[in-house]
């Protein structure tokens, strides 16, 4: 098998949170920190090289938050079979095809995980929830994990009293430092997004202090 076909066949067995019924805010939490774990389990170059492959997951404001040197993320495009232009010394064509083909293994490393996140995304939630954007002919083939999440959170339901108390306490809790930080900054920012569509109001300053 290639790198794409490795690289989705390794992420396949990772746990993601069968979502019952309709998904709703507090229910697409534990998936999307689910989702961001696995795409930080591949090492990448992509995106200021610290987060790994969290960018297919995060939106792109939040990961330039979160990601040092406030990099982009961008997933590469196709670079060719072979290089549009090489030299005609031995030594520096060596050297271009070997960039040449490190850029292929990037693309198609990434191809796996952004293939693996859909799938994941695709299988955790029942049929219905996503049947509106299931391309008769194309499938979900044009569509990223992230348009998939944010597909899922317009269908989303409301929260109820309970839920937005054991939101507060997620709002609240303190960084392991056995977690990667990426992983804990996403839960906090998924948690401010969830008090936020409630319409509760929170202290950014506290928020931040307890932070740092």
């Amino acid at each position: 098998m290639g790198v794409k076909e490795d690289i989705e066949t390794s992420l396949a067995s990772k746990h993601i949170t069968k979502i019952q019924d309709q998904p709703t805010d507090r229910s697409l939490t534990n998936p999307k920190k689910e989702l961001t774990k696995i795409a930080a389990s591949v090492p990448s170059a992509l995106g200021g090289r610290k987060n790994y492959h969290t960018g297919t997951v995060l939106v792109k404001d939040t990961y330039i938050t979160f990601s040092k040197g406030g990099a982009k993320f961008n997933i590469p495009v196709h670079p060719g079979a072979y290089p549009a232009t090489v030299s005609n010394t031995p030594e520096v064509r060596a050297g271009e095809e070997a960039a040449h083909k490190a850029k292929i293994v990037e693309y198609e490393t990434c191809a796996g995980v952004v293939q693996a996140i859909k799938d994941h995304i695709v299988t955790s939630v029942d049929e219905e929830w996503i049947a509106e954007i299931n391309h008769e002919v194309m499938g979900f083939t044009n569509k990223t994990p992230i348009k998939l999440l944010e597909h899922l959170e317009s269908r989303g339901g409301m929260l109820n009293f309970i839920d937005t108390q054991e939101i507060k306490q997620e709002r609240d809790i303190l960084w392991d430092s056995n977690e990667h930080i990426v992983t804990y900054f996403n839960q906090v920012e998924q948690v401010v997004k969830l008090l936020d569509r409630a319409n509760i109001a929170l202290d950014e300053t506290k928020l931040m202090n307890q932070a740092l």
